[in-house]
């Protein structure tokens, strides 16, 4: 009699936080993309594996503040002449950071650049 086969299953635990923003941010202070997660995430310390991309290059430096509730974890910056960002940290320290179900995470405009259109932000997370 042939033996049963065993397959191994390996969760998947990868979990992207992909904001868009169409057209261009034209009011500093705007919050132009808002996540609210259904289930409990942690970012990884440095948001090591984030993404940040625009369709049009900047003209001048362009940045945004990613905040969870109003803790500010990080920021997403594009440098004059870019169409990718860079992230750093926020006031809440490098981090791993976690978002519960119904936390609010925002990302809010601290520049408006006359170029820059289409913005995307993909978060890198992990479910926990």
């Amino acid at each position: 009699m042939a033996q049963p086969r065993i397959q191994q299953f390996q969760a998947e635990t990868s979990y992207d936080i992909a904001m868009f923003k169409e057209g261009k941010v034209t009011t500093i202070g705007d919050e132009v993309m808002r996540f609210v997660p259904v289930r409990s995430l942690t970012i990884p310390a440095n948001f090591v594996g984030s993404e940040g991309n625009s369709r049009t290059v900047t003209a001048a430096a362009a940045s945004f503040n990613i905040y969870n509730g109003v803790t500010h974890i990080g920021t997403a910056t594009f440098a004059p002449g870019a169409v990718v960002a860079t992230f750093s940290l926020g006031v809440a320290g490098p981090g791993p950071f976690v978002l519960n179900p119904a936390d609010r995470m925002a990302i809010i405009a601290t520049t408006a650049d006359a170029n820059q259109e289409d913005i995307s932000i993909v978060i890198k997370a992990e479910v926990s």
